[in-house]
């Protein structure tokens, strides 16, 4: 487990260096924190570490958003980022693609993964929970 104490949103680009050579290919991470933590401003530097130039921006309303790396090239050089605020529960169809996902995509990233089934198991799984206090949070990242 690695934590990161006193940071702020300006840190994320550099913890998500530290961060993306852990997570090996087809990683599922697991994010988690309040509204307004900052879960969708760490996947942008997140991305933006492993290499997607488009704007990555909330899937709040579109559930899923998929990034590609290299266009043209395999299934492996995609980024997925679901986001599962707006869901009281995660219907099968959208579970089944997010366990394609996470076994084709290099990376899948989900915010709010406390809507998933608790019986729910994904493989090569890392979870990031961000805390916050005021402008101050803290990270605690850590496989499972």
């Amino acid at each position: 487990m690695t934590k990161y104490d006193k940071v702020s949103i300006g840190d994320w680009r550099g913890i998500a260096q530290a961060l993306r050579p852990q997570l090996s290919k087809h990683a599922v991470l697991l994010l988690s924190g309040p509204l307004g933590a900052g879960k969708t401003t760490f996947v942008q530097a997140l991305f933006a570490v492993a290499g997607v130039d488009a704007l990555v921006n909330s899937p709040t309303f579109s559930l899923v958003e998929e990034y590609v790396l290299h266009p043209g090239e395999s299934a492996e050089q995609r980024l997925i980022h679901a986001d599962l605020f707006r869901l009281e529960t995660v219907d099968p169809e959208l579970l089944a693609y997010l366990q394609e996902a996470a076994t084709e995509a290099q990376l899948t990233v989900i915010e709010w993964p406390e809507r998933l089934p608790t019986n729910h198991v994904f493989a090569n799984v890392w979870k990031l929970d961000i805390a916050t206090a005021g402008d101050v949070r803290s990270l605690t990242v850590e496989s499972v």
